[in-house]
């Protein structure tokens, strides 16, 4: 590890040192190398919480030469289920209120992309899900929650919205 962190810091200060020459040779470029400076420290900081993770040292230096994220491979994911009412759907996935404070006015709400093929249960197809349909999900969570895959959709009650009176018919007042 001693190693690595002797090849880490050494390539980091080669870099600093050609962005030190070039600002010197162009003196407008100073706000570039502030950027640069940042851009190196962001992914000192991404190996380190990459060390934190336990990920091992290729891993790390894969990531600062590539500029690349962990894939989803390498992420240990847990698969979870959660019951809500859809709160809005689309073509690309659903939200899913899963908590409401009425005294607050507040709720809490997840979106949940279809990235892959989903089960439905209940349902033909997509297009059958409603806003207002309360499901239960499942779904696969990184163990950071960093990334959802959608997996499942249960319908356990269909959205019954309510009938509005004839408006032919009126009222004696």
């Amino acid at each position: 590890m001693a190693k690595t962190k002797a090849i880490i810091c050494s390539a980091l200060i080669l870099v600093i040192s050609v962005a030190e020459l070039y600002a010197e040779s162009q003196p407008a470029s100073k706000v570039e190398l502030a950027q640069l400076s940042g851009a190196l420290v962001s992914k000192e900081s991404q190996i380190r919480v990459s060390k934190e993770k336990e990920l091992d040292e290729q891993q790390a230096l894969k990531m600062l030469a590539s500029k690349e994220t962990v894939s989803l491979d390498e992420i240990e994911m847990k698969t979870k289920t959660l019951s809500g009412e859809v709160s809005a759907r689309g073509p690309s996935g659903i939200a899913l209120v899963y908590e409401k404070n009425d005294k607050k006015r507040a709720s809490k709400e997840m979106w949940f992309p279809y990235e892959v093929e989903i089960e439905l249960a209940g349902y033909k197809g997509k297009s059958e899900i409603a806003e207002g349909d309360m499901v239960t999900v499942t779904y696969d969570e990184a163990e950071d929650g960093s990334k959802r895959i959608l997996t499942g959709i249960k319908l356990d009650k269909k959205y019954d919205p309510p009938k509005e009176e004839d408006e032919g018919e009126e009222s004696d007042e």
